[in-house]
C-alpha cells in the first residue's frame, strides 16, 4: 500500500529531514523533542529565518481516551487562497470524515460555516462559507478505534498509532511552507514518546502531513550505519536494524537492474514498526513519505512474510513513485501495486534473503487471496495486487520466451524508467503498452492487456517464477453446507441460498422448504465427513434428506523444486 502519491506529488524527495523523538507526559504538557531543533514548547522548529506563511498542528490526546483532538493552524499568503478543508477518501480501507466530529473553523473575523462533505477525485471536500483571512484554525475531533483499518487512528492505553490519510481533516491548499508538528495528553497518567515522519519535516505541504505516520507510546530507536532509523512502537521485537537493512538491499537491486536511484538519502529514511497484541499473521503497510510504517504482531519476529511485506512497501519507491503509468490522470494500480508484489518475493530470492519455500508460500498466498479479492474495495484490490501480479508476471514470461532467455520483464523496466527520466513525470498507459509490445510483440501484448482489463487473464505456466518452481494442481474437499447456514437460526427455520449445483441441493434441499429438524450442531464448522440430516416438511408429509457437506475444488498451488539458481 502506498502513500497515494497523486495527492502530494513534487514534494517527495528530502522532505524528512531527520526522525525527530518526543516524550510527553502530564495534562496539557507538551513535547520535549530530542532533536536540536526543539523549541520551549516542544514543536518543531521552521528554522531561524521568520516565514509570513507557516502551518502548525496540535494533537491532543482526550482524558477518556476515546478521541484525538486536532487543531491545524495555518498563516500568511496561503489563507486567503483555501476554499475548503479536504480529507484523504478511499486509502488502505480508511473512511476518516466517519471519525471526525466538532469541526470548527474560525479565522480573524470569527466562525466560518463549513458545508457538508461531497467527493472530488481523491478527497471528500468540505466547502467554507466565506474566504478565510488572516490566520486560519481548524479544529476537530477524530474518534479512537472507529474502523476496522489498521491505518485509521487505533490503539488504547499503551498507545496510538495512525496514518495521516486516516484521520487528517486539512485547509485544502498545495502551497509548501515552514511546519510544526506537536503532542500533548489532558491525562498526567498517561506517559509516552511520540514520534512521527512528519517531525523532522521543516517544509512542506498539509498533504505531507496526511503522507505520514504518527505513533505514541512506549517507543524505542533503533539506529543504522547509515544514519537510518528504525521506530519501534508498543514493544515489537522485531530486529529493526536488519529490517532497514533489507530496505537498502532493496534501492540496491533497484539501482543496479533498472537503473532508478532512491531520491531520499539514506539518513532520511524510517522504518516504522508498529507492534500489535494477537494479531498473529496478519499485517498491513504503507510507504509514507520518507518513512516506512509495517503494522504486525507484537511478537513477530522477521519472517518470510514479513520480509516481502517491508519489500513491496520499499519498492513503491521506484513502482508508483520514481516510475508511475498514468491512467486517466491517476496512478495505474495495476502496475503501482501489481509490480510490486511481483517484485517483492523476486528481489528477496535473488539476493539471498528469501528461501524458495518462503518464495512458494507468498505466490500461494497471494492466489489464495485472489478469489475473493473482486469484491474488495469495489474491485480495485483484484485489479492492483492480484491481476496486476499476474499481469507482470505473463509479461516476464512472454518476454523471456521471445527473446529466448535473453531479455526479461527487467528490460520494460530499465525502458519504462528511460521513458520516465525523459518524460519527468508519470508515463502514459499508450506508451507503457508500446514499451511492452516492443518486447512480446504487438499480438502478444493485446492479449495480455485485453485479459488484464476484463480481468480474465490465463494461468500462468508452469515455469513462470523460474527453474526453481512448478506448479501442481491438486483436488481437495472443501466443507460446504449448502446453503445460507442462517436459515437454521431463524425462526421458522426455512431454508434460502442455496447453492446451485450443492450435495444440498442434489439431495433435495431447494429455498423455501421448512426445516422440521437438523443434525447440524455447528453450522459454521460443518464436517465434510459427516452427513448432514435434514427433516424437511413438504405438501406430501415431511421427508429426510442425507447428504455430504462438501464441494471438490482443484487447487494450484506453487511448490519448489531442485534447481541451480
Amino acid at each position: 500500500m502506498k502513500a497515494g502519491r497523486h495527492h502530494s506529488r513534487g514534494y517527495h524527495a528530502g522532505l524528512v529531514l531527520g526522525l525527530a523523538v518526543a516524550t510527553c507526559a502530564g495534562a496539557g504538557a507538551g513535547c520535549k523533542k530530542a532533536s536540536a531543533r526543539a523549541d520551549g514548547d516542544g514543536s518543531s522548529s521552521a528554522g531561524n529565518a521568520p516565514d509570513p506563511a507557516a502551518l502548525s498542528v496540535r494533537f491532543i490526546r482526550a482524558a477518556n481516551g476515546y478521541s484525538v483532538g486536532v487543531e491545524m493552524t495555518l498563516t500568511g499568503a496561503p489563507v486567503a487562497k483555501v476554499k475548503a478543508l479536504r480529507a484523504t477518501r478511499g486509502w488502505g480501507g480508511t473512511a476518516p470524515l466517519k471519525a471526525i466530529s466538532h469541526v470548527e473553523v474560525s479565522d480573524a473575523g470569527g466562525a466560518i460555516s463549513v458545508g457538508d462533505p461531497v467527493d472530488d477525485g481523491g478527497f471528500s471536500l468540505m466547502r467554507l462559507g466565506r474566504a478565510p483571512m488572516g490566520t486560519l484554525v481548524v479544529r476537530y475531533k477524530a474518534r479512537v478505534n472507529d474502523g476496522a483499518s489498521r491505518f485509521e487512528l487505533h490503539g488504547g492505553p499503551a498507545g496510538l498509532s495512525a496514518a495521516g490519510h486516516g484521520f487528517l481533516l486539512r485547509p485544502a491548499t498545495d502551497e509548501a511552507v515552514p511546519i510544526t508538528v506537536r503532542f500533548s495528553s489532558e491525562n498526567a497518567a498517561w506517559r509516552g514518546t511520540f514520534a512521527s515522519s512528519a517531525e523532522g519535516l521543516s517544509r512542506g505541504t498539509v498533504e505531507d502531513l496526511a503522507a505520514a505516520v504518527y505513533t505514541f507510546g512506549d517507543i524505542r530507536v533503533e539506529s543504522a550505519q547509515r544514519g537510518e532509523q528504525a521506530v519501534m512502537a508498543f514493544g515489537a521485537r522485531l530486529d529493526g536494524k536488519a529490517a532497514l537493512g533489507l530496505m537498502g538491499r532493496t534501492a540496491e537491486y533497484a539501482k543496479k537492474f533498472w537503473g532508478v536511484a532512491d531520491s531520499t538519502k539514506a539518513g532520511e529514511k524510517s522504518l516504522f514498526v508498529i507492534g500489535e497484541t494477537g494479531a498473529g499473521e496478519q499485517h498491513d503497510g504503507a510507504l509514507l513519505g520518507s518513512a516506512l510504517a509495517i503494522w504486525i504482531d507484537r511478537e513477530r519476529a522477521l519472517d518470510d512474510g514479513v520480509k516481502v511485506l517491508i519489500a513491496h512497501e520499499a519498492l513503491h519507491r521506484v513502482f508508483g513513485d520514481a516510475l508511475r503509468v498514468d491512467a486517466n490522470g491517476r496512478d495505474a494500480a495495476w502496475f503501482s501495486e501489481g509490480f510490486a508484489t511481483f517484485y517483492a518475493r523476486k528481489v528477496l530470492f535473488d539476493e539471498g534473503l528469501l528461501g524458495a519455500e518462503g518464495f512458494a508460500a507468498d505466490v500461494n498466498r497471494a492466489r489464495g487471496n485472489e478469489a475473493d479479492s473482486g469484491a474488495r474495495d469495489g474491485g480495485a484490490h483484484a485489479v492492483g495486487y492480484t491481476l496486476g501480479e499476474r499481469y507482470a508476471a505473463l509479461l516476464d514470461v512472454a518476454t523471456r520466451a521471445r527473446s529466448k532467455g535473453t531479455h526479461s520483464l527487467n528490460d520494460i523496466v530499465k525502458a519504462l524508467a528511460v521513458e520516465a527520466g525523459q518524460m519527468g513525470g508519470p508515463v502514459k498507459v499508450a506508451r507503457f503498452r508500446e514499451i511492452a509490445a516492443a518486447e512480446v510483440g504487438e499480438e502478444k501484448e493485446r492479449a495480455l492487456w485485453d485479459g488484464l482489463i476484463v480481468g480474465a487473464l490465463g494461468e500462468v505456466p508452469s515455469d513462470a517464477y523460474g527453474p526453481c518452481f512448478t506448479r501442481k494442481t491438486k483436488t481437495t474437499i472443501v466443507p460446504m453446507l449448502g446453503f445460507d447456514a442462517a436459515s437454521l437460526r431463524d425462526k421458522p427455520l426455512m431454508i434460502r441460498g442455496t447453492v446451485p449445483g450443492s450435495n444440498a441441493e442434489k439431495a433435495g434441499v431447494h429455498d423455501g422448504a421448512l426445516v422440521l429438524k437438523s443434525s447440524v450442531k455447528n453450522e459454521a464448522n460443518v464436517d465434510p465427513d459427516q452427513a448432514v440430516e435434514l427433516v424437511l416438511a413438504g405438501a406430501k408429509g415431511k421427508r429426510v434428506v442425507r447428504y455430504k457437506p462438501f464441494k471438490k475444488e482443484s487447487v494450484t498451488r506453487f511448490e519448489p523444486v531442485a534447481c541451480t539458481k
